[in-house]
């Protein structure tokens, strides 16, 4: 029996095609080697984690960005990802989606364009939020542990007007 997710088991999860298997020791983490070594491995597993290897898995980030009004813009940033050392991606529980979003919140100057901002100077707020994501990951790139990350998509949606958020009461 192996643990995996919590709770003992008599077999491994079963996989798909770009998925692995890594397997957590006293030792450290080992991606699944297959055949004898597996075996061997596997009784000697504390845990045991299943890596996506997409290439290129797109994950989408949401970032509210505050407006003028109640409501917040909405940053929608696109990222391929892609699992290139799974051992260390089990090994250091990386959360892709969550070290992106934190990487983009850290940087206070894209929090702070849509200030003053409103639902009709979404489009300038869009541009300069493209221009800000892009400048970021230029000077601080991503350094996810064992993944490869490249930005493919940055959009940015307006916060409801007050005619639609009173026409969404009645």
């Amino acid at each position: 029996m192996i643990r995996v997710g919590g709770r003992r088991r008599r077999r491994l999860p079963g996989l798909e095609p770009h998925e692995v298997l890594v397997f957590q020791t006293g030792d450290g983490c080992v991606a699944d080697p297959g055949g004898r070594a597996r075996a061997r491995l596997l009784r000697r597993a504390d845990v045991v984690t299943v890596v996506d290897r997409t290439v290129a898995r797109f994950v989408p980030v949401v970032v509210p960005i505050p407006s003028a009004g109640p409501a917040p813009f909405q940053l929608v940033a696109g990222f391929a990802c892609t699992a290139t050392d799974p051992a260390r991606v089990a090994r250091e529980g990386v959360d892709a989606a969550g070290l992106i979003r934190g990487h983009l919140r850290h940087h206070h100057r894209l929090l702070e364009l849509g200030r003053g901002c409103g639902p009709r100077e979404t489009g300038q707020v869009r541009r300069d939020a493209l221009a800000r994501v892009r400048a970021l990951l230029d000077v601080r790139p991503l350094d996810l542990p064992g993944v490869d990350v490249r930005l493919t998509s940055v959009d940015l949606f307006a916060p409801p007007s007050p005619a639609k958020e009173e026409d969404a009461d009645h």
